[in-house]
């Protein structure tokens, strides 16, 4: 056992147990005291020696658990200690705030205990002076002394949301949904779902250095091998993929070394798999032109073709999509905020063409899906909070509008799957804030559709959806909490929305 004078054990075989209840009646002494959510609670961890697991297990648990209680985990280390923290950031939740001792009398949140690469935004608070007496209002008082580069106040009412928060997934291995999410402290984190349906834990993407400003996006080799990009504070195109002989699985392979400059980055990259084998990446520029990337060879990550301009006026992050023909295509919303398209010929990337008589009034990044009929269906949110429908005829390659698709609010970015049925669901947060599912009720686009129903609880966002290797649906979303919450649909119904512990 792990003992202090004064406190409670942590018993090794209950480590991760303890930490969770420890967490949850953080949480609840907080609400009692009217603390507003997001208020950083810190654990105090005094200093200890030769039980280094047994309390990093205690920890992560305490870092996944509060931000699902709707406060911020924060620890307090001693500089003996941190160490042990740093050291296992590839397979723990670390805290969102930390709180370290190193009484060098040095009035800063710099420390040569602190990594150069953690907590640096506004998430370190320094004791850089140990118990000392002090006068203050004529009361003298033994008290030490912080530095504090932090944010220490909640937020009245409800947990603020990220609204252009959304997670991306990738089948690792082929088989096992894997999301991948930008955390609160800048890093790219992700987590697989195991065969029981639980999963395995949020863990950073092998040493992604905490500077990502997008969602990833994800793509799976040919081999069957996923690489994830972003983009970064620095305006440039991040990326990783796995590796088996690298630690946690994953290579980090920093800045796509792609021949030339894409220039000024904004936007959210996206990902695909060329019929070749290759992986390409897309990302939009400033000007609404599309940029792209491409591996020199089928799962070459470590050599990129030179970027190139493919044009296009896009507002959106370009959406690439592979029908069922094997013809790959990239779709995006343009600056008049209609549907455009191109089309990959094996050798160069046509012009870019409106879909059809596309209303100018949508907005978000649409979502593209076939059913198993084969009929291409792009899905769009539009400026008054309805859904509208597109679809291309097989026989003529035009594509028909339906606007908007069914009654009810939606908002943001919708996404879209093919059933185990072969017909087409989508899902969009809806305008209670819970994560909705519009089902079409045939196997092509002229069909009836449902009404929207609820599939899970409160979200904020857009989702992240996908069908397992097993036939099993799933859906990943940020939850009010600010946590990452994830549901399945078995035996004919949605799971309640399970937290998934991170603050994002």
């Amino acid at each position: 056992m792990v003992g202090q004078s004064g406190n409670v054990p942590i018993t090794p075989a209950r480590a991760a147990a303890q930490g969770k209840a420890a967490a949850d009646d953080a949480a609840a002494q907080a609400r009692a005291l009217g603390l507003p959510p997001r208020t950083p609670i810190i654990y105090d961890m005094e200093a200890y020696a030769g039980c280094a697991k047994q309390v990093l297990t205690f920890l992560s648990a305490w870092d996944r658990q509060l931000p699902a209680d709707g406060y911020t985990a924060a620890v307090y280390e001693s500089f003996s200690n941190v160490g042990d923290l740093v050291a296992a950031s590839g397979t723990i939740t670390e805290p969102a705030l930390i709180h370290y001792a190193d009484w060098d009398n040095k009035a800063t949140t710099q420390s040569s205990y602190m990594p150069a690469s953690m907590w640096l935004s506004h998430q370190r608070i320094h004791q850089f002076r140990g118990g000392h007496d002090e006068a203050w209002g004529g009361v003298t008082m033994d008290i030490d002394s912080d530095q504090v580069d932090a944010v220490l106040g909640g937020a009245a009412g409800p947990p603020a949301v990220r609204t252009a928060f959304r997670p991306a997934v990738g089948l690792d291995g082929g088989t096992a949904p894997d999301w991948f999410a930008r955390a609160a402290d800048r890093t790219l984190v992700h987590d697989v779902q195991q065969p029981s349906g639980s999963w395995s834990g949020i863990t950073p993407v092998g040493s992604s250095p905490a500077n990502i400003a997008s969602n990833p996006a994800v793509v799976a080799n040919a081999n069957g091998q996923l690489t994830v990009t972003a983009r970064t504070t620095g305006s440039e195109l991040a990326y990783a993929w796995q590796n088996p002989a690298a630690a946690g699985g994953w290579t980090w392979g920093g800045t796509v070394p792609a021949a030339g400059s894409p220039g000024t980055l904004t936007g959210t990259p996206a990902a695909a798999r060329r019929p070749n084998g290759e992986a390409e990446f897309f990302v939009t520029g400033p000007g609404g032109a599309v940029l792209v990337t491409h591996q020199t060879a089928a799962n070459a990550n470590r050599s990129w073709s030179a970027w190139k301009n493919i044009g296009g006026s896009c507002a959106s992050t370009p959406v690439p999509f592979t029908t069922p023909s094997g013809r790959l295509e990239l779709f995006c919303r343009t600056l008049a905020g209609t549907a455009a398209l191109t089309q990959w010929t094996g050798k160069v990337w046509t012009a870019w063409q409106q879909a059809g008589a596309s209303p100018a009034s949508l907005t978000a990044t649409p979502a593209v899906v076939a059913s198993a009929a084969g009929q291409v269906e792009l899905l769009a949110t539009t400026t008054a909070g309805e859904l509208d429908l597109a679809w291309q005829s097989k026989q003529t390659g035009r594509w028909h509008w339906v606007t908007p698709v069914a009654a009810g609010t939606v908002l943001r970015s919708p996404a879209a799957i093919a059933w185990p049925d072969g017909r087409v669901r989508v899902f969009a947060q809806l305008g209670n804030g819970s994560l909705g599912i519009l089902s079409q009720r045939g196997g092509t686009a002229k069909a009836r559709w449902s009404a929207w129903a609820a599939a899970a609880g409160a979200m904020a966002g857009s989702p992240a959806v996908w069908v397992s290797a097993a036939g099993v649906p799933g859906a990943a979303v940020l939850a009010a909490s600010g946590a990452m919450a994830a549901a399945t649909y078995r035996n004919a119904s949605w799971s309640a929305l399970a937290s998934l512990g991170g603050q994002f």
